[in-house]
């Protein structure tokens, strides 16, 4: 069963943190913090693979392409508001939430 259709503005943010190495599973949060969004990583999986076969050139030899994911970010015609909303940045906040995931996934604990 299908689920609820991705924003274009979840699509973003799953796409610019993946692109630079951020997990599945950090993306799951920061969708979480930034728009209340709930994706599973699963689904964040599902929807990278489609994004790559329908646009080869963000990934290319196992790799994203961040050039080419930028472009097709700004392609997409958000409003400055929505990018704000997005951060899409490596803002302390957002540091903070990747290495806290990493942590909880390894060792089962918060600090």
């Amino acid at each position: 069963m299908a689920g609820t259709k991705w924003t274009d503005l979840e699509t973003v943010i799953v796409l610019y943190f993946i692109s630079r190495k951020v997990t599945q599973a950090a993306c799951e949060d920061l969708l979480k913090d930034r728009l209340q969004a709930s994706r599973s990583v699963v689904a964040i999986r599902s929807k990278m693979k489609d994004l790559r076969e329908a646009n080869p050139k963000l990934y290319e030899g196992g790799e994203w392409v961040v050039d080419e994911v930028d472009t097709w970010i700004q392609e997409q015609g958000l409003s400055q508001e929505e990018l704000e909303t997005a951060r899409l940045t490596f803002d302390d906040e957002t540091v903070e939430k990747i290495l806290e995931v990493r942590i909880i996934r390894c060792y089962g604990t918060s600090f």
